[in-house]
């Protein structure tokens, strides 16, 4: 009787291990230490580490256009030319009137003026998008790890 009782606590502690560990939140239970210097006062930077500069900001639309329809794009040239030495945006939804937009710097852009503009994937005359606050060429500085904000409106145009 007694190997039975023990060999069910054994199995019922076995079936249920796995819903514990999943019901307990693993941050509540460890701790954090902290990076202590080396012998000679220095912080040791992992040689593994990279920091992609970034442009980010804020794309105010109506709710009839979608953050998928919209293009954002860093380039060495003006929109119509040649893109040499871009990037493209990664758009997220940023509630209903609202999109956000995230450019990794690539290497080629740093220290260089660099051309930020919208665009549309389908264009029509009824949609347009137009930088807020600042003027295109902009600087992109040669420090990585920065990030600055730039905001457009993406605007359609409403015939009655």
């Amino acid at each position: 009787m007694l190997n039975q009782k023990g060999l069910l606590l054994a199995c019922l502690a076995v079936a249920l291990s796995p819903a514990v560990s999943r019901a307990v939140p693993l941050a509540s239970t460890q701790t954090l230490q902290s990076q202590r210097p080396s012998n000679n006062g220095e912080l040791k930077t992992p040689s593994n580490l990279q920091v992609h500069p970034t442009i980010i900001g804020k794309i105010t639309k109506s709710h009839s256009i979608s953050c998928n329809e919209i293009v954002i794009n860093a380039t060495l040239h003006p929109p119509g030319g040649f893109p040499v030495g871009g990037a493209t945006a990664t758009l997220s939804p940023a509630g209903r009137n609202g999109c956000s937009y995230k450019i990794m710097v690539p290497p080629e852009l740093l220290g260089k003026q660099v051309h930020l503009w919208g665009t549309f994937k389908s264009s029509s005359p009824l949609l347009s998008i137009q930088p807020v606050g600042w003027q295109s060429p902009i600087s992109v500085p040669q420090q990585l790890g920065i990030s600055q904000s730039y905001d457009f409106v993406a605007m359609e145009t409403v015939i009655h």
